[in-house]
C-alpha cells in the first residue's frame, strides 16, 4: 500500500483506513497527530511561499481527517491545526503586506460538521476562517444554522454543489 506516497510508506501509523475506500493506497492522514500537523503545515507553507496565492481552501467535505467515530472527540486537535495554520498565514501575509484568506469547505449541516470533528462554531468565534464553502454532495444545505453561527462576524458563506459526486458515475447530479 501507499506506493505513490513515500511518507505514508515510511509512517503508516500516521494514517487510518476507511471501510468505503478499497484501493491499495487507502489511508487518510490522521489529524489527531502532531506529526501530521507538522507535515501538512510544512507543505502549505511551501505552497504559500512559492506562489502568490490570495489564500487557501481546506476541503473537509470530500474526505475525513479522523477515523470513524473519532471526529468530535478530536475536534480540538483539528482546531489546534487551524490555529497554527492561521498564525503561519498571518506571518506570511505581514511579510507580503497582503492578506491571506482561509476558506474551509465543510459538510452541509453543523451536525455533519460535528460528526466529522469540525468545530465550525469555534472556528468562526476565534477568527480561524474567513470563508465557509458549505456542502458538496447535497442541495440540502442548512444555511440558517450557518448564518446563525456567522452572524455579526466577517466570515462569508458560500453554499456550493459539486456534481462530481453524482449517482451516475460523475456525469450528472442525481
Amino acid at each position: 500500500p501507499f506506493a505513490n506516497i513515500p511518507l505514508k510508506v515510511e509512517h503508516p501509523e500516521w494514517t487510518f483506513r476507511t471501510p468505503w475506500c478499497t484501493h491499495a493506497d487507502n489511508g487518510y492522514w490522521n489529524f489527531a497527530l502532531d506529526e501530521v500537523h507538522d507535515y501538512a503545515l510544512a507543505n502549505l507553507r511551501e505552497v504559500l511561499e512559492r506562489w502568490p496565492f490570495d489564500g487557501l481552501e481546506l476541503d473537509f467535505a470530500r474526505g475525513v481527517v479522523f477515523s470513524s467515530g473519532e471526529g468530535w472527540v478530536n475536534r480540538d486537535r483539528l482546531t489546534d491545526f487551524l490555529v497554527r495554520l492561521q498564525a503561519m498565514m498571518r506571518e506570511l501575509a505581514a511579510q507580503r503586506d497582503h492578506p491571506l484568506l482561509l476558506a474551509a469547505r465543510v459538510p452541509e449541516t453543523l451536525v455533519g460538521c460535528r460528526f466529522d470533528g469540525l468545530d465550525v462554531e469555534r472556528w468562526v468565534r476565534d477568527g480561524l476562517v474567513d470563508l465557509l464553502a458549505l456542502g458538496v454532495r447535497s442541495l440540502d444545505v442548512d444555511l440558517g444554522d450557518f448564518r446563525r453561527v456567522t452572524a455579526g462576524t466577517p466570515v462569508k458563506l458560500y453554499p456550493s454543489l459539486d456534481d462530481h459526486h453524482a449517482s451516475d458515475g460523475y456525469h450528472n447530479p442525481g
